[in-house]
């Protein structure tokens, strides 16, 4: 692609991923001022081709630019979450650090991709160097003098958040670029590290409160059992893969001295399942119940599930996944097959999602918060199995999932079942935080990826004709997006009681920017459209009145 059909596909990026950005800041000058240096520090680096320090171009996934708009994404997120600070679980003041850590994360995540390698001898790059330096730091600056603290917040706290995101924002860098190569684009990376550096910073801070080592641990917000399994089956899943590494990597390497790779030790697989049996008796299940009581965890998860209502969930979810499972394996893998099939097979897990995760989070939104970090969490364990060949399913899985991967699983991890998943749970995640928002908001993952995308996809392949400028996406995929999730919308929300409802001009307007991102962005949809979905019409929940 030319330059200059790509540089405008990436300003029309940047401009649609700061529009929610600005909306949620403009009421605070403070707050306006910071995103705008972010914004400031964005547009600059992605007029250069500079890529982080010690990383080269081999490193990320190909895509049209490295998708640095997206660093402006976990910032919008918070201040969504943010906006009304009085009602969310979350203490106000700590809800103000967890905002500053994340703009924090992205000016540092920007640092790194400012310092270009020595090596290089492009003088392009280093033209956007100091400037890109300066932006960064005066975002840190200002954003410290910008927050909402008053002085309140305990400094042990401050300096933890300082630490932890420098250190993540490396550690997340490091560890993509090191074990799964080609699976990211920058700004995927970028995402992906902050989410889990600011979810493993919050557990940790919980902890440390928790044990009396700084002031009450009420001072960070509730702790509600729901929130307390998604951190320890997502953290823990997180947890076994860096613990069990060193067994893991020996139990590949056994493997791929077989033909087939599929002659891994049956020891070493026992001992995997084993050790990882240990780390979930002894880290994982004393965690949860330093907050839920001893052996409080187990009760509350038996009970929760016994609930007749929630096992008649559980029977319909187990039922459906079956069939799915045995259509899948009898109808779907088989053969290599073409673009289309390969679309229509991946899509078929689209309308599984739908009719798994609607249904169940209409009826149980603390259920399907719960049962999506369970399926996150076993997706994970499924991708180690996968990946590292463990015995003695590991080759089958990988046999499966190879009928479903396309081009953006180029590297090492096969990641589409999970981004298909983490975009239906991320809006329910966060809907969660607030005490009294809208039911309506946690929908937005599963209609804009498992309706919107899925038809944009079909019709967009099969009857679309005119492409948007620079892409191969069509105008009347982008149409077809619109359409039909502006129609499910309208359709489940008459089950929904008003005050559940999003304002119609706030669904039209996230799904009508929602469709145009998706059109002109190269970046993966799954992870970026419910999160900036739900930014939008978050902002018009609580700003409907005044509109």
């Amino acid at each position: 692609m030319s330059s200059k059909p790509a540089a405008r596909l990436q300003l029309a990026e940047l401009v649609l991923m700061a529009a929610p950005l600005a909306a949620l800041t403009t009421s605070s000058p403070p707050r306006l001022a910071r995103s705008g240096l972010l914004l400031l520090a964005v547009l600059l680096l992605q007029r250069k081709e500079c890529l982080p320090l010690s990383v080269g171009s081999s490193a990320f996934r190909p895509s049209i630019g490295q998708g640095l708009p997206l660093l402006l994404l976990i910032p919008t997120v918070a201040e969504a979450v943010h906006q009304d600070a009085a009602s969310t679980v979350l203490n106000p003041e700590y809800a103000d650090v967890l905002s500053l850590m994340a703009y924090a994360i992205a000016a540092l995540q920007l640092a790194n991709v400012a310092i270009v390698r020595w090596a290089a001898s492009s003088k392009d790059c280093f033209s956007g160097l100091a400037p890109s330096l300066v932006v960064a730091l005066l975002l840190v600056l200002v954003g410290k003098q910008s927050t909402d603290l008053g002085g309140q917040a305990p400094t042990p706290l401050l300096l933890l958040a300082a630490l932890w995101a420098v250190l993540g924002s490396q550690a997340s860098l490091y560890f993509v670029c090191s074990a799964f190569a080609r699976s990211f684009t920058l700004g995927e990376c970028a995402v992906v590290g902050s989410w889990w550096t600011l979810l493993s910073f919050d557990a940790a801070a919980r902890t440390i409160y928790k044990l009396g080592a700084l002031s009450s641990a009420s001072y960070l917000g509730i702790s509600s059992p729901h929130y307390v399994y998604h951190q320890a089956l997502l953290l823990g899943m997180a947890a076994i893969g860096l613990v069990l590494y060193p067994l893991l990597s020996a139990i590949k390497k056994q493997a791929k001295r077989h033909i087939g790779g599929h002659g891994s030790n049956s020891r070493l697989g026992a001992a995997f399942y084993v050790l990882a049996l240990s780390v979930i008796a002894v880290i994982i299940a004393p965690w949860c119940d330093l907050f839920l009581g001893r052996f409080g965890s187990i009760f509350w998860i038996m009970q929760f599930v016994l609930a007749p209502r929630i096992a008649g969930i559980c029977c319909y979810f187990a039922t459906l996944i079956l069939a799915a499972v045995w259509f899948a394996s009898l109808r779907l893998a088989k053969g290599s097959p073409t673009s289309a099939q390969l679309n229509m097979r991946r899509k078929f897990y689209h309308a599984l999602a739908i009719l798994l995760f609607v249904p169940g989070y209409l009826l149980e939104p603390v259920f399907m918060h719960i049962a999506f970090s369970v399926a996150l969490s076993g997706t994970f364990f499924v991708e180690y199995l996968r990946y590292f060949r463990v015995w003695p399913w590991g080759h089958a899985i990988e046999l499966f999932l190879r009928h479903f991967i396309d081009s953006r699983d180029a590297g090492p991890a096969v990641l589409a079942h999970i981004y298909l998943l983490v975009g239906c749970a991320v809006p329910v995640w966060l809907n969660s935080l607030a005490m009294d928002r809208k039911l309506a908001l946690g929908l937005g993952g599963m209609l804009t990826i498992g309706v919107g995308d899925s038809m944009a996809s079909i019709v967009g392949k099969r009857f679309g004709r005119h492409r948007w400028p620079g892409t191969k996406k069509t105008m009347e995929g982008t149409a077809a997006y619109i359409v039909s999730v502006l129609v499910v919308y309208q359709a489940v929300s008459m089950l929904l009681a008003p005050e559940d409802r999003i304002p119609i001009f706030g669904l039209a307007v996230s799904t009508l920017t929602g469709a145009m991102l998706e059109a002109v962005s190269d970046q993966n949809d799954n992870i970026m459209i419910p999160a900036y979905t739900f930014c939008w019409q978050a902002y018009f929940a609580v700003h409907s009145q005044s509109l």
